[in-house]
């Protein structure tokens, strides 16, 4: 008819046919039931109490430039579940490739062999790419010419192809190509992320020049056409 447990640590009440526990560790828990007529009886349980999994994550924190990939680690579990799954390549392995394209906390279930779980999370941040844009004063230029090109957007600059270029480094460069050329940039920003950018240089031919006498001999007074 009545029945009361010990201890109360991690129970939801003392009384009643039906309790709730919850205890933190181990627990061996006691009802003492009482019947219409005043007898007693005493009867015990152990609640089990098995420690959650400690998951690890490595990096604590990661950076990357949009477009770039990556590695994410967990250990400590069985099993694991990786969510948000959009931008990653596996949301089940220890190991998984991450390629989100805005910045993104991934959080990680571990599940061991008994069933018990705990939880980790990475934030993944991703920086945008620099806009990297090479201008210069004209498009085309005459054979034995130099032109300057300009590159803006980044803090780095490497140019290609740098044989007609004074120097394949910085944000100017003198080009004085003999041929129509497509030079290329690429430009680093201050987190280290990469662009690119291309211009095309077109090289005309000097005029090819005749005339109709080399030499011509004549006396004082007279004259000769030269065309």
């Amino acid at each position: 008819n009545n029945y009361n447990w010990y201890p109360s640590t991690g129970l939801n009440s003392t009384i009643g046919s039906t309790v709730t526990a919850s205890p933190i560790s181990s627990t061996s828990y006691s009802v003492i039931g009482t019947s219409m007529n005043g007898c007693l009886d005493t009867i015990s349980t152990v609640v089990s109490v098995n420690p959650n999994p400690i998951i690890n994550t490595f990096p604590v924190n990661a950076e990357i430039c949009k477009g770039d990939t990556v590695l994410l680690y967990v250990d400590g579990a069985a099993t694991y579940i990786w969510s948000p799954s959009l931008g990653l390549n596996s949301s089940s392995l220890d190991t998984v490739q991450a390629f989100p394209l805005s910045n993104t906390i991934f959080s990680v279930l571990g599940i061991d062999s008994l069933g018990c779980s705990n939880s980790s999370s990475i934030y993944v941040n991703v920086n945008d790419l620099p806009i990297i844009d090479i201008t210069s004063p004209e498009p085309d230029i005459c054979l034995g010419e130099a032109i300057l090109l300009t590159a803006t957007g980044g803090i780095q600059y490497n140019w290609q192809p740098s044989n007609s270029l004074n120097s394949n480094v910085g944000n100017v460069v003198s080009a004085s190509p003999t041929i129509t050329t497509h030079y290329m940039v690429t430009g680093i920003d201050a987190n280290s992320c990469s662009s690119w950018d291309t211009i095309s240089i077109s090289v005309s031919p000097l005029p090819i020049l005749s005339i109709n006498s080399i030499s011509s001999t004549i006396c004082n007074g007279e004259s000769v056409t030269l065309v």
